[in-house]
């Protein structure tokens, strides 16, 4: 199954870190299956999932909001409304208003 846009987006945070996703199973407690069906799509996220990635990836703010954004829109629902990579064009706007600010 391919990455929605936020898998995608994770994948990229872990690049940056020079980690890989047993190092993110490691510091947030969640199983890399568990993990990788999150970044596909095909499961919910859990109730901290969010606030833990964050925290592990030590993200800025707007990186934390664009990351969030990223999230509500891999449910199906809104994939099937907006496409699976509407995500990359958001926050390619997102990036575009920081830059200018």
């Amino acid at each position: 199954m391919p990455l929605t846009a936020f898998g995608k987006a994770c994948r990229q945070h872990r690049i940056r870190m020079n980690a890989v996703m047993a190092d993110q199973s490691n510091a947030t407690g969640f199983p890399t299956s568990l993990i990788s069906q999150i970044e596909t799509g095909a499961v919910g996220l859990p109730e901290d999932y969010m606030n833990k990635l964050v925290e592990w990836m030590q993200l800025e703010d707007l990186e934390s909001h664009q990351l969030k954004l990223l999230a509500r829109l891999r449910s199906k629902r809104m994939q099937k409304q907006y496409g699976p990579n509407e995500g990359h064009d958001l926050i390619r706007i997102l990036n575009q208003l920081a830059i200018k600010k």
